[in-house]
């Protein structure tokens, strides 16, 4: 079957129906990957009813999917078989049951990045009764529109320049936004216009200004100030700056891209889309006066290694952060020297 929007997915299940052998969910955002497929979770099955195998299992017994799938619930009903990690490795092994006779249980796929290419993703587009649903890179303006939409259906609009300050504080971050949005409902409760005032109050914590001035001191080549700051939080947001640093890196190099493009750092600012608040515009310009294009993906590498280690190694998280802002922080300095 063709892809499904996210959006959409809800509907599609209740279409399908017990017509529908299962889904593929897939993409390179590992969190709203989760987030979806807990989704189909909720909406298909029971938790008792809710069987999990890591798809690195079936390569050592691959019998378990097939009997996973044709095992039978005590209280009657449909149960839901959840593989995770799946890769094309592990394609040939899924094939036969995309071929069971029914009625058998409903299948989750939860997959990585998968290219058009993918034997995994042509054999669940090729499947009639399987739903397959891309998870895409959020963009600025997909954040905003969802968060408008939230509000809306809760009676709010924003005001001016409410919109850019919310943006500025959430930036890409899709839980961060929605979790934030529902905080605003909860505030301006009794109105029906978001300010700018508002948003600064209920969703620029101490916190998320203690982040964005630790991320700020790095990339304008200060690491004493910013391991300074990064100590001064707790273990909480210091996970938290990954994301929130590597957020902010992916907006840097857009702007770094339009600064080239139109001749200068002011234009850049000037024309950005969404525009950068006004507040941080003079970090931004300081932070692209010390990264040229070479050293922004430089950086990028260096966040993403920081991000994939941190996963692999939870408990050294606090290190690794420190690290990378000293490194950071020796990049910038490189750059304002020339």
């Amino acid at each position: 079957m063709t892809a499904v929007r996210e959006a959409e997915l809800a509907s599609a299940l209740k279409r399908g129906g017990t017509a529908l052998r299962g889904v593929l969910v897939y993409g390179g955002d590992e969190v709203r990957v989760a987030g979806v497929v807990d989704q189909v979770v909720k909406t298909i099955a029971a938790p008792e009813d809710v069987t999990r195998l890591p798809a690195a299992t079936l390569r050592s017994d691959p019998v378990l999917l097939d009997d996973a799938l044709r095992s039978q619930s005590f209280l009657g009903g449909r149960q839901l078989v959840l593989v995770s990690e799946v890769t094309d490795v592990q394609a040939k092994l899924i094939e036969p049951a995309l071929s069971l006779p029914a009625p058998a249980n409903f299948l989750v796929l939860s997959a990585g990045s998968l290219g058009k290419s993918s034997a995994l993703r042509s054999l669940c587009e090729g499947a009639s009764d399987f739903l397959c649903v891309p998870v895409y890179e959020d963009r600025p303006a997909d954040i905003l529109d969802l968060v408008t939409k939230r509000l809306a259906a809760a009676g709010f609009r924003f005001g001016d320049e409410a919109a850019e300050r919310f943006m500025a504080l959430c930036g890409t971050d899709r839980a961060l936004a929605l979790n934030e949005a529902e905080k605003l409902s909860l505030y301006c409760m009794g109105q029906t216009e978001i300010s700018e005032a508002d948003v600064i109050a209920c969703c620029g914590d101490q916190a998320s200004y203690g982040l964005d001035g630790a991320i700020d001191a790095v990339l304008a080549g200060d690491s004493l100030a910013a391991d300074r700051m990064l100590h001064s939080l707790d273990d909480s947001d210091c996970r938290a700056v990954l994301p929130i640093l590597a957020s902010h890196v992916s907006r840097l190099s857009t702007l770094r891209i339009d600064a080239d493009r139109l001749g200068g750092i002011e234009a850049a600012l000037r024309t950005a889309k969404p525009p950068v608040f006004f507040g941080r515009k003079q970090a931004f310009s300081q932070q692209l006066k010390a990264l040229d294009s070479d050293a922004v993906l430089r950086v990028q590498s260096a966040v993403e290694k920081a991000v994939e280690d941190s996963r692999r190694f939870p408990d050294l998280a606090n290190g690794i952060v420190s690290r990378l802002f000293f490194s950071l922080a020796a990049e910038a300095r490189r750059g304002l020297r020339g």
